[in-house]
C-alpha cells in the first residue's frame, strides 16, 4: 500500500468513483493505501461535501451517483 495525505486519498477516491467503474470497499483502500475504517471515513467526508455515489448491495460496490450530481458553476468573469 501507498501512504497518502488525507487530499491526495480523498481526489483519488473522487476519481475512481467518477471512472465510471465500481469498485469494492477493499479495492478502494488498495487504491488509495488505507484501511476499510479509513475508506468509510472518506467516503463519509465526500458525502457530507455533495459528492455523490451509490453502493450497490448485492454486488457489494461503490460507483459515481451520476454526472450530475453537483450543480453547474455559474461565475462571472469578475468572480
Amino acid at each position: 500500500m501507498v501512504r497518502t495525505t488525507r487530499i491526495s486519498r480523498l481526489l483519488r477516491l473522487i476519481q475512481a468513483l467518477q471512472s465510471g467503474r465500481p469498485y469494492t470497499v477493499e479495492e478502494l483502500g488498495d487504491l488509495t493505501g488505507v484501511n476499510r475504517r479509513t475508506v468509510f471515513r472518506d467516503l463519509n467526508l465526500l458525502s457530507d461535501a455533495g459528492i455523490c455515489y451509490s453502493y450497490d448491495r448485492a454486488k457489494g460496490q461503490y460507483a459515481s451517483a451520476g454526472a450530475n450530481c453537483l450543480p453547474p458553476v455559474s461565475l462571472t468573469t469578475a468572480e
